[in-house]
């Protein structure tokens, strides 16, 4: 799930810690270090639902070649994500799908090969990856539910508990993942400059960490 990374369109809550033209740049990495990290786990599986879809070319010329898009359709999240699903599981044909968010740069594949793993058990109609800031990171399923994704206070802490309510109505069985956190604002930034110091292995996330070292050598992270 991507948005077109436009100045004054992206990474709004960075700002003033970084001008409109850097938090850009910024998610431009989050996105291609996501993209190359799913494709290089998932070999071919990799898709980039993105908006505003009148924006395709300036996303071509960000991301791998070949990599396919596909343009988000909805008034809003819910509506694009369930189009998302019926695109998938039913045009396409396939046993289960993952929606999986663009700014969670250092997000572990592993987590994501256990999402797939949890939709082939018997019993298992969906799987949500919580975020901490109480949204999800990811959301699979093996069959579209459009009441999953009514009526979302989309943006609040309240998408997960509303979204795990939605699935007691419906009675669907969601497995929960482990937590990881989304990159929106200065205390999540800090997070993601801390990691990619400290902990993180060495190849992951290139792009953001190169850009985040050359903010830093700039003496633009100092407000973190």
């Amino acid at each position: 799930m991507a948005k077109v990374p436009i100045p004054g369109r992206v990474k709004t809550r960075l700002l003033p810690l970084l001008d409109e033209e850097s938090s850009a740049r910024l998610y431009a990495c989050f996105l291609r270090d996501m993209v190359e990290a799913v494709e290089a786990a998932f070999p071919g599986l990799c898709r980039v639902a993105y908006t505003p879809a009148s924006e395709s070319d300036r996303l071509r010329r960000l991301l791998p070649t070949g990599c396919p898009l596909i343009p988000q359709r909805g008034a809003h999240l819910g509506e694009r994500l369930d189009n998302l699903f019926h695109h998938f599981l039913f045009s396409e044909g396939l046993a289960s799908a993952l929606a999986v968010n663009s700014d969670s740069p250092t997000l572990p594949m592993g987590l994501v090969a256990e999402a797939f793993a949890r939709l082939e058990e018997p019993g298992v109609d969906g799987v949500l990856g919580p975020a901490d800031d109480g949204g999800y990171y990811l959301i699979g399923l093996t069959k579209p539910h459009k009441h999953l994704f009514a009526d979302i206070p989309w943006s609040t802490p309240e998408v997960l508990p509303t979204t795990l309510k939605r699935a007691e109505e419906a009675r669907l069985h969601l497995v929960l993942l482990e937590p990881w956190y989304d990159v929106d604002d200065r205390a999540t930034l800090r997070r993601l400059w801390e990691e990619l110091q400290d902990g993180a292995p060495g190849g992951q996330a290139p792009a953001t960490r190169a850009y985040l070292q050359q903010l830093h050598a700039e003496g633009r992270l100092e407000a973190l």
